[in-house]
């Protein structure tokens, strides 16, 4: 089997059509169904059942799924280490959520690309994703807020930082601390999910219901939201450090019987991968990187 046979199987297993799949791939749909029967001969087992209106995986095509992703990732990292050999000290692929981006971890990367000898590469994706990305070896380490439970994964806590209700400075300059009551009067409250704990904490707080206001994902534009439309949030103390300083944000104490859980990013791999030296070495340096 070669790596177009595999990539034409991924792709077909993920589109469930032919069409689709000779569209991406760019081929006659001739050629993908040449691949596809080539693989199952060479396998010899039916990866595909096939109708007039559907195409599944069999049970053994959802088998060789994982593999077939293991593989084919593998290929292409092998393909970039070459491209780059001699021209970097090492190739790192790193994932993480898309909330937590900016955050402290926003640090630990611009001093890694600072270095200038470190081939950089970020994917963003749900926890559950990324976790199978670092089986397939797609990644080589992972940012996240719950770490996998597999005694398969290292989990090391990379940080724990309080979590502060922001507000504009221009309208929260006299104000130093704001009730329950007080911030929900507001009517102006945007919700970005920094972990279970807090997810509990904030329905808890506010009511279910206040988190379907204004959501966002992105820190990028809650920072925004809070200081142009005089929106509230609360926000990790990393996240907002930069606009306090330079005095368009203002740190207020909340005031209620229950404080917002502190955030907390683990960094997990897999465990069988930790003496490979791109890992050994992105691991070091964030050892010496970790705290700011």
């Amino acid at each position: 089997m070669d790596q177009e046979q595999l990539e034409t199987f991924l792709t077909l297993a993920e589109t469930s059509s032919f069409t689709k799949t000779s569209e991406i791939l760019n081929v006659v749909q001739s050629t993908i169904t040449a691949r596809i029967k080539t693989l199952e001969n060479q396998l010899n087992r039916k990866l595909f059942d096939r109708g007039t209106r559907y195409v599944r995986l069999t049970p053994d095509g959802r088998l060789f799924l994982s593999h077939a992703g293991k593989i084919v990732s593998r290929m292409r990292q092998a393909e970039a280490d070459l491209r780059i050999r001699g021209k970097v000290d090492y190739r790192i692929v790193i994932g993480g959520l898309n909330t937590i981006w900016d955050s402290s971890i926003y640090y630990l990367i611009e001093k890694l690309c600072a270095k200038g000898t470190i081939s950089v590469r970020t994917v963003t994706d749900h926890s559950s994703h990324l976790i199978n990305r670092l089986q397939e070896g797609s990644i080589d380490a992972a940012f996240v807020f719950i770490p996998p439970r597999s005694s398969l994964f290292e989990k090391n806590l990379f940080r724990r930082e309080r979590i502060l209700l922001i507000g504009s400075s221009k309208s929260y300059q006299a104000v130093q601390s704001l009730s329950r009551e007080e911030v929900f009067r507001n009517g102006r409250l945007l919700y970005q999910n920094w972990g279970i704990a807090y997810d509990e904490w904030f329905k808890s707080e506010f009511g279910a219901d206040a988190a379907a206001g204004v959501r966002v994902d992105y820190s990028g534009l809650a920072l925004r939201l809070i200081s142009n439309l005089d929106y509230l949030g609360f926000l990790p103390e990393s996240v907002a450090r930069e606009g306090v300083k330079k005095g368009i944000l203002k740190s207020i104490e909340y005031s209620s019987k229950t404080a917002p859980p502190d955030m907390t990013v683990y960094l997990t791999y897999l465990k069988s991968r930790e003496r490979e030296y791109r890992l050994a070495s992105f691991l070091a340096f964030v050892r010496e990187n970790a705290r700011r």
